[in-house]
């Protein structure tokens, strides 16, 4: 496995309706999918010794895979009861089909009551529960009995089997619309949908497993933008070093970070550069913290320069830097620089004035949220690397809600013409054209401090060191995730601090590429 395609509610609506124009029966796909449901549900059961299944049909193609697996599993000899919710001549086709096939298997099927009686003593009864009410393409709150019944679910403690998706989660967003059934496993259909990644879907669904329907590849390959990837994805494109490497061919990255009170932004940002691989690394300071950052860091250069009455970096400084930049081959800029005004003025000139890559985090987004315009003329190539609370600033809206991440991640991408990694639980990593990869490492243990700085020094060594900006950004995310979640297993997530996660950074890279990844 390298990577993994992901799919909206929406994208899956287009390319189930275009496969029909195809000559794809919509029935052929609902045999496979119940047949894949009933195998799944068979693994799981089959060291139990457990038997009583009950499935909870809604009247859509979701409850028609439900009509299916049931069937399969009462050939299997498996004691199944099936619920539907609506009348059986209200179901669309082809889960009416499927319904009066499992009729003629002789299944048990029942009609759920407005009471509820024989639908909780049946639950209360069963081992197993199979949930095919709602897919991917609900997009309101959910009432009535609909929501007795999965209150009632949740309430049962039994193991949940969730079809495509568990029902009340949106397949485009991950919005959990009031109330959603809580599974163990969920089998997604053909591909990962978005709804099961993004939180706080991400927290109803269990363990996932995708199967394969039978949708033909190329169709899914039209539709889809929106990618994971893991350890193998890594490793094939982790730079090489020459046998006779000097450190300048590892790169050589250029940090300005850090003021009065922020020099930790500054150290946590350069250390984790090195320790991803760049060969040289210079951090650009006020003059007035030089001589703490020379002692805080043995094999990072300093270039103190001139600082403001605040004691963070001058105006004056600029053409000092330009004077120093064409020996480097990316500039990170932003942790812990301030907001101070002339510092501002700094930030600015320098992200319309270099023509080199940067990465830009931190106060220098806020500074730039003033005028998104200068982002979007420069000439540089620019990844910057937003928490929700900086986009909000960038895009000049109140907030960034969980379910409109990818939306709002894309839109400011492309807006301004650079790549952004929206930071969070599930990293969102987009492109201008829209191509998002959503990142599948990292635990909430690394929501604290300086973390992000971490992510900024590990994004810039991979550019230094010759990947190109895109997989920089995918990379450095998934590394930075992946050292996080090495570091939780060492500290625990409650006491785990940003340094270390940067301490952890050598643990990632031995375990995707080995010891010795240099050597012929």
């Amino acid at each position: 496995m390298s990577i993994n395609k992901v799919l909206t509610g929406y994208e899956t609506s287009e390319i189930d309706k275009f496969a029909a124009k195809k000559g794809i029966k919509t029935l052929d796909l609902m045999e496979r999918a119940g047949q894949m449901v009933a195998d799944v549900t068979i693994k799981k059961l089959e060291d139990s010794g457990k038997k009583n299944i009950l499935v909870i049909c809604g009247k859509g193609n979701n409850g028609g895979d439900g009509f299916v697996a049931s069937s399969m599993l009462h050939k299997k000899g498996f004691n199944v009861i099936t619920y539907y919710i609506s009348d059986s001549q209200e179901l669309r086709e082809p889960s009416r089909t499927s319904f009066k096939k499992a009729k003629l298997a002789g299944l048990i099927l029942k009609k759920i009551e407005e009471d509820l009686i024989s639908f909780r003593e049946d639950l209360k009864n069963c081992d197993f529960v199979i949930d095919a009410i709602f897919g991917t393409g609900l997009k309101r709150s959910i009432k009535g009995i609909f929501l007795n019944i999965i209150n009632l679910i949740n309430e049962s403690n039994k193991y949940v089997l969730a079809i495509d998706i568990p029902s009340g989660i949106s397949g485009d967003t991950g919005e959990v619309f009031n109330v959603a059934i809580k599974a163990n496993t969920t089998v997604t259909l053909q591909t990962y949908k978005f709804g099961l990644l993004n939180y706080p879907g991400a927290s109803y669904v269990g363990d996932i497993k995708c199967v394969d329907i039978g949708l033909p590849q190329d169709l899914i390959d039209r539709y889809c933008k929106i990618y994971f990837i893991d350890d193998d994805w890594i490793l094939n494109r982790l730079p090489k070093r020459k046998a006779d490497a000097h450190k300048g061919d590892a790169g050589k990255l250029f940090v300005i970070a850090g003021s009065p009170g922020f020099t930790g932004a500054a150290y946590l940002c350069s250390m984790s550069a090195l320790l991803g691989g760049a060969g040289v690394v210079t951090l650009a300071i006020p003059e007035g913290l030089n001589a703490i950052m020379e002692t805080k860091l043995t094999e990072v250069m300093t270039l103190p320069l001139p600082q403001t009455k605040d004691g963070t970096l001058a105006i004056s400084a600029l053409p000092i830097i330009m004077d120093a930049i064409d020996r480097f081959n990316c500039v990170a800029i932003g942790p812990g620089v301030s907001l101070n005004k002339e510092t501002s003025m700094l930030v600015k000139s320098l992200v319309k004035d270099l023509r080199i890559p940067i990465v830009i985090d931190a106060d220098a987004l806020t500074i730039l949220s003033e005028n998104l315009e200068i982002l979007r003329d420069s000439k540089a190539p620019i990844i910057i690397t937003p928490h929700p609370g900086e986009l909000s600033r960038l895009l000049h809206i109140t907030k960034v809600n969980l379910k409109d991440r990818l939306e709002l991640n894309r839109e400011i991408s492309k807006n301004i013409g650079k790549i952004s990694v929206l930071k969070g639980a599930r990293t969102l990593i987009s492109n201008p054209e829209g191509e998002t990869f959503i990142n599948m490492t990292g635990s909430p243990a690394m929501a604290t401090a300086g973390s992000g700085d971490v992510l900024v020094g590990l994004i810039s060594s991979l550019i230094v060191q010759g990947v190109n900006l895109f997989d920089a950004a995918i990379m450095g995310t998934y590394l930075h995730g992946l050292a996080g979640d090495i570091a939780s297993e060492e500290v625990g997530q409650r006491s785990l601090i940003a340094t270390d996660i940067m301490n952890e950074i050598p643990k990632t890279f031995l375990r995707i590429e080995g010891t010795f990844p240099f050597t012929e």
